[in-house]
C-alpha cells in the first residue's frame, strides 16, 4: 500500500470515529431529554463545560431560600449575576429556582417544568423572572449550527413564552441575561 492510500485510509478511518462519538452525544443527549431529569437533583459538574459549584449561603445577605437546598451556580455567568444581585443597592432580594412553570416541550411533545433561574426584587417593589443564557443560545441559530443548539433554541423559546405568559399573569417581568448584560 503506497503512502497515500495509508494517508487516505487513515483519514476514512478518524472520519468514522469521529461520526460514531458523534453518534453516541447525539444519543446521549436524547437519552437525558427523554428520562424527563429534574433539574433540581442535577448536581454542579466540577469538570464540566461551565464553572459550577454550591453557593456559601452564609455570604449572601440578600438570598431567600425557604428550604435547606444548597443553592446551585450552573455557569460563570450565574455565579456574576448572584454578586450583582448581593451588590446592587437597587436589588432588595433574590432567591434561586424559587418558582416552577410548565410548558410545553416541543421536541418532547409534552408538558414539562422551567425552574427559572434568579427572581429579583428591586427596592421599588418591582419583581422580574430572569433566565441566564449564553448569548448564543438566545438568538436564532445558523443553519450550519449545531444540532444541540437548534434543539437548545427551540426549548428555550418554549421555555422563554411560558415564563412571559406566567410573568403577564403574575405582574412581573421576565427577562433573559446574556454576557452583554455585563458589557462581555
Amino acid at each position: 500500500m503506497s503512502t497515500l492510500q495509508q494517508h487516505r485510509l487513515c483519514r476514512h478511518l478518524r472520519l468514522l470515529n469521529h461520526n460514531r462519538r458523534l453518534y453516541r452525544l447525539r444519543h446521549l443527549n436524547h437519552n437525558v431529554q427523554n428520562m424527563g431529569f429534574d433539574i433540581k437533583t442535577l448536581k454542579p459538574n466540577k469538570n464540566g463545560r461551565y464553572k459550577q459549584g454550591y453557593l456559601d449561603k452564609s455570604q449572601c445577605k440578600k438570598l431567600v431560600c425557604e428550604s435547606n437546598e444548597p443553592v446551585i451556580y450552573r455557569s460563570g455567568l450565574e455565579l456574576k449575576f448572584i454578586k450583582y444581585c448581593e451588590t446592587n443597592p437597587l436589588i432588595k432580594r433574590w432567591g434561586s429556582e424559587i418558582i416552577k412553570i410548565d410548558y410545553y416541550n416541543p421536541l418532547r411533545e409534552k408538558m414539562c417544568e422551567y425552574f427559572p433561574d434568579y427572581v429579583i426584587e428591586h427596592t421599588d417593589g418591582q419583581k422580574f423572572i430572569v433566565e441566564i443564557k449564553p448569548y448564543e443560545q438566545t438568538k436564532k441559530p445558523r443553519k450550519k449550527a449545531s444540532q444541540w443548539l437548534k434543539e437548545q433554541y427551540v426549548i428555550n423559546v418554549s421555555k422563554w413564552r411560558a415564563a412571559q405568559a406566567y410573568a403577564a399573569a403574575n405582574n412581573v417581568k421576565f427577562v433573559v441575561v446574556t454576557e452583554r448584560f455585563f458589557g462581555h
